[in-house]
């Protein structure tokens, strides 16, 4: 079963189980997996909808952030329920010694030897780690990896 068909499935079980908060965070993904799909003229796969529930989710940790700055809990305890909602679909995150170590071994694979080339690095490991660890940890570990 594809991730598409999964949140469809997801979606139906929420309206029959009367799960609001669940309905409406996986009709919001919906709309916005549709709105990839009319922009980019073809069907999505399951890597773009990964890429989507990430993108998300960085968002409700920056509204998380912002509520929690704002003493606004009540609204910080809201984005943190949608984001566990998210989190579902997305694979198992790496450690941070897992991305450190993933990082090493792209940078021998690479071949790569000093700052100059940062932007090699965080592209190959943008590539292999997609979804599985955050752009942020993979930046400051990729910064302190190359000194």
């Amino acid at each position: 079963m594809s991730l598409k068909e999964q949140i469809d499935s997801d979606i139906k079980n929420a309206m029959k189980n009367g799960e609001k908060q669940k309905l409406s965070v996986l009709r919001f993904l919906k709309s916005k997996i549709k709105d990839r799909e009319i922009s980019s003229r073809i069907s999505v796969q399951d890597d773009d909808i990964l890429s989507e529930i990430a993108k998300q989710v960085k968002q409700l940790d920056d509204a998380i952030a912002q509520a929690l700055k704002a003493s606004r809990n009540d609204l910080a305890e809201q984005n943190r329920a949608e984001k566990e909602i998210l989190m579902e679909y997305l694979p198992q995150q790496m450690s941070e010694d897992e991305v450190r170590e993933a990082l090493k071994i792209i940078i021998a694979e690479e071949n790569i030897t000093d700052k100059k080339e940062f932007g090699k690095l965080m592209k190959s490991a943008r590539e292999k780690l997609k979804s599985q660890a955050d752009g942020r940890v993979i930046n400051a570990l990729a910064r302190e990896l190359l000194g």
